[in-house]
C-alpha cells in the first residue's frame, strides 16, 4: 500500500486568489498561517465546515455581502465554512488592530519589520515563524546562517523572556536553527532561562 500526503500550497492560491479578488482578511490570515488552506482537512469528519481551498473562496463570496466592520457576523459565517477551531484562529487574527510581519519580511529586515505590542500578535508572529522554520524541514530545505540570524535578530526585539520563547519554540520545529551562530550565541547569553 502506498501512501500520499498531499497539501495545498499557499503560494500559487494566494496569487490566484489576489487576481480573483478574495477578501483581504483571508489572504493576509492564509499568508501569515499557509497551513490553515487545508491541511487540517479530515475527510472522515463530521464536521461540514472544513478549511479548504474550495471553502475559503466560498467564505470570500459570503463575506462581500456582509459589512466588515462585524466581526460576529463574519465569524458565524467563518465557522459554517471553515470549521470552528480555524474560525476562531481566523477571527482572532483578524480582531488585531496591528500589523502583523510575515517570516520573509522579517527574514529580509529583522531590525525595521513592525513588532506587535499587543501579546496576541506577538505569539501570532511567533506562531507564524515556526510553521515556517517547520515548513522548510518538511520541504527538505535548509535554514541557512543569514535565516537563522535574522530571526534572532527579530526576535531580540521582544520582551526578553518571549524571545527566548520563541527561539525555543523554533528550535523545537526545526533542528537546523540551533545549528546557526547567532543562536549559539543567543543560548550562551541565556543560558539562565535553560530549564535543569
Amino acid at each position: 500500500m502506498i501512501s500520499v500526503d498531499i497539501r495545498p500550497d499557499a503560494g500559487p492560491w494566494l496569487d490566484w486568489a489576489e487576481k480573483k479578488g478574495i477578501d483581504f482578511d483571508i489572504r493576509l490570515f492564509i499568508k501569515q498561517f499557509p497551513e490553515k488552506l487545508g491541511d487540517e482537512y479530515d475527510p472522515k469528519s463530521v464536521e461540514f465546515g472544513q478549511p479548504s481551498m474550495r471553502r475559503w473562496s466560498q467564505l470570500s463570496s459570503a463575506f462581500s455581502q456582509v459589512d466588515r466592520s462585524d466581526i460576529d457576523f463574519r465569524a458565524m459565517l467563518a465557522e459554517k465554512y471553515v470549521g470552528k477551531a480555524t474560525a476562531h484562529a481566523f477571527t482572532a487574527f483578524i480582531m488585531l488592530d496591528e500589523s502583523i510581519a510575515t517570516p520573509q519580511e522579517i527574514i529580509e529586515d529583522p531590525m525595521f519589520s513592525p513588532v506587535p505590542e499587543n501579546m496576541s500578535a506577538k505569539t501570532a508572529t511567533i506562531s507564524s515563524l515556526c510553521y515556517w522554520a517547520k515548513s522548510k524541514r518538511e520541504n527538505s530545505e535548509d535554514m541557512d546562517e543569514e535565516e537563522g540570524t535574522a530571526v534572532i535578530k527579530y526576535l531580540r526585539r521582544f520582551p526578553e523572556a518571549l524571545s527566548v520563547f520563541g527561539v525555543r519554540m523554533i528550535s523545537n520545529e526545526n533542528v537546523d536553527f540551533t545549528g546557526t551562530k547567532a543562536w549559539n550565541d543567543f543560548k550562551v547569553e541565556f543560558q539562565s532561562y535553560e530549564s535543569d
